[in-house]
């Protein structure tokens, strides 16, 4: 028997030994290890996490860009930190690049804490994913300027990978809190000079944040989302201001409410005393609430773009005021509904847009009288159909198509259709009618601004039809009236009596010649469009035109009756002369 081992049992010892050895080492490393985490591994961690925000904010950020923290907390055991004073700013010079387009967009934050619950550390350093059980953000404070870009919001990534392939791809976090945050967007490009918001509520749950392979898309999804805002105002670039109070959204139920909503005009507007104001129509309006359904809020927040079901306008009020007295604007084309809905620079999908209840009061003052009419339209309805700029040219378009109803000068029930192509064309075709209008309420408009006094009178229908694009419109317009009845306002000066054929109208509307006057008739009409007017200017121009062509047969019709009865007068009274001389004689 040899007492010298086999050589394939002596490797084996030798192996058995070196593993031996290794687990040893092991062992004495993570005693080690644990040593050294206890007493700095702590601070390691700290640094190695702050040094991975700076390199990521770095990234994120152009040269001119500051970040600060005020005090940072890990825990690596439960996965916390939490950042206290944390600050982004940037250099004021900065601006001059903006307002040249070297950049698009510039960003400032800060807020006064920051928690993040179950982070995976390791994740976020060795693979660069952010991952957490919840965050909470607690007065966020955000500045955005533009400069007169879009939004793109998969340009912060691009950034950070820096053009060295590390992509930041995702962000998954299971509770998103943010508690009373403030916003403020300023755009240089004048399109929405000031937005202000404030005391910002947000609860988000299964956040998921994806960046696309080539870094050109961002998406965002929610499980749940709860938005509630106290309060946004913006100046308008008129100097207009909007303000709305509670905004209310929930991702789940894919509902929200405007709560509130003020439009007010610009201060300039009402200083009777300032010597510069030209004649523009005035705005204000308030709407007690706009509920909408079915909002795409996922699309809302990555593409900006306005999506939902069903929008209602519930309760309005809307006073517009026009000052002829003021001198002119400078002549500017005006887009009809049709191409100024295709022209946003934000994509709208509205199935369904409804208004109910709204009351409008237009005032007019004119340039001769001084005074002011008025022409109030109440209790309005309406229902458009598939609001939208999504055009797809390879497809059949989608016509916009709407009905109104509502009274007018709160005694006549009036109704109408709208309908328009939104395949770039700006051709539409509208239809409205008026019943049963006592005259004497046209009063409150005719006597201030056409010194003309109804006296008597009923309109019993004013039927409107028009089919029309940018350049010309053509269709019919029907009136039935009895017994109309008006005279030249008292104390007219005698020029504009004159001017006015004043004192024609009274003599024409006399018993003896027949009194009030009637008619029942269509005519047909064809306008060319002036390129300055509005739709509803445009509808008014057709309006007058129909009416008159309406008119002036009754009216030349009256005339010639009155020509013949004043020749037949003056027969009788010259046979009657005769008559007498042959007495006398």
């Amino acid at each position: 028997m040899s007492l010298n081992p086999s050589p394939g049992r002596r490797r084996w010892r030798i192996a058995r030994r070196v593993l031996l050895g290794v687990l040893v080492l092991a062992v004495l490393a993570t005693i080690a290890l644990g040593v050294w985490y206890r007493s700095n591994g702590q601070q390691w961690l700290d640094r190695t996490v702050r040094e991975r925000i700076d390199d990521v904010v770095e990234r994120a950020c152009v040269e001119g860009y500051t970040f600060t923290i005020g005090r940072l907390e890990t825990d690596a055991r439960n996965g916390d930190l939490i950042v206290t004073g944390a600050r982004l700013s940037f250099d004021s010079t900065l601006m001059d690049s903006l307002k040249f387009g070297k950049l698009d967009y510039l960003f400032a934050a800060q807020a006064d804490r920051i928690a993040l619950r179950g982070l995976s550390f390791w994740r976020l350093l060795l693979y660069r994913e952010f991952k957490a059980d919840a965050i909470e953000l607690v007065s966020p404070d955000l500045r955005y300027i533009m400069g007169g870009a879009r939004l793109d919001m998969a340009d912060p990534f691009r950034r950070i990978d820096g053009g060295g392939g590390v992509r930041i791809g995702l962000l998954a976090v299971d509770t998103l809190l943010v508690r009373r945050a403030a916003c403020t967007v300023e755009d240089l490009g004048d399109r929405l000079p000031r937005l202000d918001l404030a005391g910002l509520e947000v609860t988000a749950t299964q956040l998921r944040l994806a960046v696309g392979k080539h870094q050109q898309h961002v998406w965002v999804s929610t499980e749940e989302a709860m938005f509630d805002l106290d309060s946004l105002g913006t100046t308008l670039p008129d100097g207009a201001h909007l303000h709305c109070g509670r905004i209310t959204m929930d991702r789940r139920s894919r509902t929200g409410n405007i709560h509130d909503l003020r439009l007010e005009p610009a201060p300039h507007d009402l200083d009777t005393s300032a010597t510069d104001r030209v004649r523009r129509t005035v705005l204000a309006l308030h709407v007690n609430n706009i509920a909408f359904n079915g909002m795409d809020v996922d699309r809302l927040i990555t593409h900006q773009a306005l999506s939902m079901r069903t929008l209602l306008v519930d309760s309005a009020q809307l006073d517009a005021s026009l000052d002829k007295t003021l001198p002119d604007i400078p002549p500017q084309p005006r887009a009809l509904p049709p191409a100024a809905l295709l022209a946003l620079r934000f994509a709208v999908e509205v199935d369904t847009l409804a208004v109910r209840e709204v009351n409008i009061h237009y005032h007019e003052r004119d340039a001769t009288t001084g005074r002011w009419g008025q022409l109030p339209f109440t209790h309005m309805q309406a229902r458009f159909a598939h609001v939208s700029n999504s055009v797809d040219p390879r497809a059949t378009p989608v016509p916009l198509t709407g009905n109104f109803s509502g009274v007018l000068f709160d005694s006549s029930a009036f109704s109408g259709t709208y309908d328009a192509e939104l395949s770039g064309s700006q051709r539409f075709t509208f239809t409205a009618q008026v019943r049963e209008l006592p005259c004497l309420q046209l009063d409150q408009a005719t006597r201030p601004l056409l010194r003309m006094v109804v006296e008597d009178g009923q309109l019993h229908l004013l039927d409107l039809r028009m089919v029309g694009d940018e350049r010309r419109a053509k269709g019919t317009v029907a009136m039935r009236m009895s017994d109309l009845r008006v005279r030249v306002e008292p104390g007219t000066p005698a020029n504009e009596r004159h001017s006015m054929f004043g004192a024609l109208l009274e003599t024409m509307l006399a018993e003896e010649y027949g009194g009030g006057l009637d008619m029942d008739r269509r005519k047909s009409y064809q306008v060319d469009r002036d390129t300055e007017r509005g739709v509803f200017s445009y509808i008014w121009h057709v309006l007058r035109e129909g009416i008159a062509r309406n008119l002036l047969p009754e009216a030349m019709g009256r005339v010639k009756g009155m020509i013949r009865m004043d020749k037949a007068k003056l027969r009788a009274t010259r046979t009657e002369r005769r008559a007498r001389k042959r007495t006398l004689k």
